[in-house]
């Protein structure tokens, strides 16, 4: 038994898991979901019970298809757009909805139960974006039929996958026409839309600005990529999904024939491209659309080396060990940070008291420096080395160079009429000159005292 699903290491405790899926049908099982019941010969015998057999035969043979994925444990599968034959033809009236719900039933057990992935990707012949209205109609009753059939099946999260289509009038056109018309559908529809680049004409830059208007997610199809180049950003293309994202593998044929699916996956071309995504370490389902649809899926893993159920569980246990590792390094880093924020604030707050401490420091040091009130020339010290000053006391005198000062002396008995800040005034030469008393010396000598002045306006010339 081949492991259908693998872990892809990122970095250390941490993974990222890689679903593998196929399409509609088996080659290693008898049984079909798409039996035909062709329109030309309902025409010819109108026969409803035959349409009624090939029903039940592809519902009973999609719930053996199921089983065979559940077993290989193959979680991923695009179901048949053929289930109900005639189901979109407009003079074929039948119930194939409620008429058939025991088998419904059925198959939503067997998905649900198992947790598989599921959806649709109706035919070349859904054109949304048409230029012929009849084409628009019947490609939304084909969605209509394939909501139905999912809505039976009770899938939770619903997927039609749809190329944007047409080219007819040019590419805005045609782009102008798919945004128009998916906004006329009925919300239920809306919702299940994921569209796709394709190899030719709408490459991942258009659907990433069709994605943009109308809020839909993108499946990459990294074949397509390579037949029909643009930017590429695999991380938005992940972020327009809500839920797990899907993207499509394929090989080409040859490089001949290079758009053409190849019977297999080339498994060097498959490793090269899981590298190239697994940066974004994102959980994804991969579609592989190959000629020989399981068989190609088996193969592949086969030469990735991954063959058994006890390779599985080896598998599921490291990566089980490596999200808790992962869990504890988080933890630990968290207690970490923790510690360190407080290990910064106490940093920060010992470096705020030191810088208190320099402040006030450097604030004594300055207090140490004499300075004097105004600038000029050091005339006469009346202080010796070692002599303890008071605050206020006169410890020297200085010659203010650029003004005049006038020393004189009055009676004691102005003593106590006498401040600093005084105007006066002197005559000299017939002219009166304003003055302020900047000093006063209470020491009395000889029944007097000593002032300064100093000119606030004009001075006499000497």
């Amino acid at each position: 038994m081949y492991l259908i699903f693998f872990y892809v290491n990122i970095n250390i405790g941490d993974c990222m898991l890689v679903r593998l899926g196929y399409v509609a049908i088996s080659t290693a099982i008898d049984v079909t979901s798409s039996s035909p019941y062709t329109y030309s010969e309902y025409l010819n015998k109108c026969n409803i019970d035959k349409l009624d057999d090939v029903i039940k035969s592809n519902l009973l043979g999609l719930e053996e298809i199921l089983k065979y994925n559940v077993k290989n444990n193959i979680h991923f599968y695009r179901m048949s757009s053929k289930i109900i034959p005639l189901a979109t033809k407009d003079d074929v009236k039948f119930n194939y909805t409620t008429k058939y719900k025991k088998y419904y039933n059925r198959i939503s057990k067997i998905i649900n139960d198992n947790n598989l992935r599921v959806d649709f990707h109706p035919d070349q012949f859904c054109v949304l974006n048409s230029t012929n209205k009849d084409v628009v109609k019947n490609s939304i009753d084909i969605l209509d039929y394939h909501y139905k059939l999912l809505n039976m099946m009770k899938i939770k999260d619903k997927v039609l996958i749809l190329h944007v289509g047409s080219n007819v009038l040019g590419k805005n056109n045609s782009i102008k026409r798919f945004v128009n018309n998916f906004n006329k559908l009925p919300d239920y529809l809306k919702k299940c839309i994921v569209i796709e680049n394709d190899d030719k004409v709408f490459n991942v830059s258009d659907t990433l600005k069709i994605s943009d208007m109308i809020n839909v997610p993108i499946v990459l199809d990294y074949h397509h990529y390579k037949c029909n180049k643009s930017d590429i950003d695999i991380e938005r293309i992940f972020k327009t999904w809500n839920i797990k994202p899907k993207l499509h593998f394929s090989s080409p044929k040859s490089k001949k024939n290079f758009r053409s699916h190849s019977d297999y996956i080339n498994s060097d071309d498959f490793i090269e491209f899981i590298e190239f995504i697994k940066k974004y370490n994102t959980d994804v389902d991969i579609m592989l659309e190959t000629k020989m649809k399981d068989e190609a899926l088996f193969r592949l893993v086969s030469r990735m080396g991954i063959k058994s159920k006890a390779q599985l569980e080896v598998s599921e246990d490291e990566y089980n060990y490596k999200v808790k590792n992962a869990h504890l390094q988080r933890e630990s880093l968290r207690h970490d940070s923790a510690v360190t924020v407080i290990r910064k604030d106490l940093i920060r707050n010992d470096r705020e008291r030191e810088r208190k401490k320099y402040e006030r420091a450097c604030e004594r040091l300055g207090n140490l420096v004499v300075k004097a009130p105004v600038a000029g020339q050091l005339s006469f010290v009346k202080v010796t080395p070692g002599q303890q000053v008071a605050s206020g006391e006169s410890i020297a005198e200085i010659k203010v160079l650029d003004q005049y000062k006038v020393h004189t002396s009055l009676s004691e008995y102005y003593i106590d009429r006498i401040i600093t800040g005084l105007p006066a005034t002197i005559n000299y030469q017939g002219r009166k000159y304003p003055l302020r008393i900047t000093k006063v010396v209470p020491e009395v000598k000889d029944r007097t005292f000593d002032v300064d002045l100093v000119f606030t306006g004009d001075m006499p010339e000497m």
